[in-house]
């Protein structure tokens, strides 16, 4: 039975882990490209919406996306796909795009220090650390720890007559008793 209080929250902190991975290794490609990728005039193909959520209790989102194509340096068409861009790009709009030069599928159209991108890092982040914390306070108790134990039963050292650390000013060990 330990075991399920300690697995459990482990296993939550795991997939919370993996999830910041996943946030910060896109954010650090995202940095990444606006640095040292290539620079390209592109052109939005196509942009459509995915619906997720709406089930019980929950609320529906919407998530934009946008089809990009760009031509490489060297004459080569290029298609990739993006989410959380902009809305005021719509079909037909040239945009600017960088890539990187070893993996042209690996490019972005999407500035790198918008707002929604630091705070989906940051609350991620936060979520990870609050975890952390919460699985660290719940596996360091033990919840079979049965507390204090009662003065009057025999081999019970809390406060048991003949204490060395009793200083007398609680009677008999029982609170609020005098001698």
């Amino acid at each position: 039975m330990e075991l399920l209080f300690l697995a459990v929250p482990l296993l939550g902190l795991l997939m919370m882990g993996a999830f910041a991975t996943m946030e910060l290794h896109r954010a650090f490609v995202l940095q990444r490209l606006w640095r040292h990728g290539v620079l390209a005039e592109g052109r939005c193909i196509r942009t459509f919406t995915t619906v997720s959520g709406g089930g019980r209790n929950h609320g529906v989102r919407t998530h934009l996306h946008h089809v990009y194509e760009f031509w490489t340096g060297a004459g080569t068409p290029v298609r990739f796909e993006e989410t959380g861009g902009p809305g005021s790009v719509i079909e037909g709009d040239v945009v600017m795009v960088r890539y990187d030069s070893t993996y042209p599928a690996r490019a972005t159209a999407r500035p790198p220090g918008t707002a929604v991108n630091v705070a989906r890092v940051a609350l991620v982040l936060t979520t990870v650390v609050v975890f952390g914390a919460v699985f660290f306070g719940i596996a360091t108790m033990s919840p079979f720890d049965s507390g204090p134990q009662d003065p009057h039963i025999p081999g019970d050292s809390w406060n048991a007559p003949g204490d060395p650390w009793d200083d007398g000013q609680w009677g008999d060990g029982q609170w609020g008793v005098e001698p």
